[in-house]
């Protein structure tokens, strides 16, 4: 049973309920329907926490679509909500899709964008959540214990599973982002395979952590 696993929380990578947002932007695996499926399953099971992903600014997206994606993930009522800015990385899908016009670009100028912020944050503190850091919302009782460990009092942290973060010693580790070889490295016997790690931060970089951070 869940409730017995020591796992209390459960984050879905959801993006969107737009099956042409999906497939045309983001090449996701996953349907529409299956979004719905697994909200429903996760929330049966037992999970203390089950978070929702959601993105905005992507291509082809409208304040409607966003409107819409928060208003059918309420209908849930998940106990946590992270809505994330949708970054067009360098060398991405995305970024060449945009470059060959197979896509349009968001219709979001700085005021669309301040807009669509102001209604979601007004519209999930309507409904009981909590922001705790920008975008991430919650019920109370159900804070993300990581984010408040490590962003707002700064402790380490151990990550483990594929292109899992760990914080350690003042250093940022990542662990492989590929399954076979951070498989491989559980079969002989490491305990936190690294991929790659940054300098060690010293206290300047700390404090200017914990104020991006929060």
């Amino acid at each position: 049973k869940v409730c017995n696993s020591g796992i209390n929380r459960l984050s879905i990578g959801l993006q969107s309920f737009h099956e042409k947002l999906l497939k045309e932007v983001l090449g996701s695996p996953h349907t529409y329907n299956e979004s719905y499926s697994s909200i429903k399953n996760s929330m049966k099971v037992g999970f203390k926490t089950v978070n929702i992903d959601l993105l905005y600014g992507l291509p082809q997206q409208s304040l409607e679509d966003w409107i819409f994606d928060v208003k059918t993930t309420l209908e849930y009522k998940p106990q946590s909500i992270t809505t994330n800015w949708y970054v067009i990385h360098e060398g991405s899908k995305t970024e060449k899709l945009l470059s060959d016009k197979k896509i349009t670009p968001n219709d979001f100028s700085t005021e669309n964008l301040k807009e669509l912020e102001k209604w979601t944050y007004s519209y999930l503190t309507k409904e009981g959540y909590i922001e705790t850091r920008a975008d991430n919302f919650y019920l109370p009782g159900h804070e993300q214990t990581y984010g408040k460990l490590t962003y707002s009092l700064g402790h380490e942290s151990i990550g483990f599973g594929v292109g899992a973060y760990s914080f350690i010693n003042g250093y940022l580790i990542e662990a492989p982002k590929y399954v076979n070889p951070y498989k491989k490295a559980i079969e002989s016997n490491y305990y936190l395979p690294i991929s790659n790690f940054s300098e060690k931060a010293n206290k300047k970089t700390l404090m200017e952590r914990f104020i991006m951070m929060n």
